[in-house]
């Protein structure tokens, strides 16, 4: 009986030794995946970044264009636009 303990003892041990080097690489893998998905993030928010700053210059150049071609339009625009924003954010004072 006591072989048998033994045995079981010895049993025991070494599948926690391997349950230990599986926990081990599973971990590595989830470090790699992670490590993957975190470059793979930062690239495409990148993209993403690279994407609206030309879409922000082609507007920008398309305002500028369209100031020029028709000064008075935009003056008269701002105007208006300030008159708005003006009301709406200047509140009653007394």
């Amino acid at each position: 009986m006591a072989d048998s303990t033994a045995e079981d003892l010895n049993t025991l041990r070494a599948e926690l030794a391997n349950l230990r080097a599986d926990l081990g690489r599973i971990s590595d893998t989830l470090k790699d995946v992670v490590r993957h998905g975190r470059d793979e993030a930062v690239g495409k928010a990148a993209e993403t970044a690279e994407k609206l700053q030309d879409e922000i210059g082609r507007r920008t150049e398309r305002l500028s264009r369209e100031i020029e071609q028709k000064p008075l339009t935009a003056v008269f625009t701002a105007f208006g636009l300030g008159v708005v924003l003006g009301l709406l954010f200047g509140g009653r004072r007394s």
